[in-house]
């Protein structure tokens, strides 16, 4: 489990828009779980939680690597 603080993104200020919610997730333990840069999500949401989950390509599925050739 990890813990974190919901963090702000800025509004719009010429449109005097409220701040917004930020969650970011970074980090080695991304890729140790599977996460590659540029891997598909999903996300569903209901109050008070949060689940992301990969969309796996065809060839994972298959138990195949097709971007890397194996």
């Amino acid at each position: 489990m990890r813990r974190l603080t919901v963090g702000y993104a800025p509004g719009r200020r010429n449109r005097q828009e409220e701040d917004w919610p930020l969650i970011r997730l970074k980090g080695l333990w991304l890729k140790k779980l599977g996460w590659e840069i540029g891997a598909k999500a999903e996300v569903r949401a209901e109050a008070g939680k949060i689940v992301i989950s990969k969309i796996h390509t065809e060839g994972e599925r298959n138990g195949l690597d097709t971007e890397k050739g194996v």
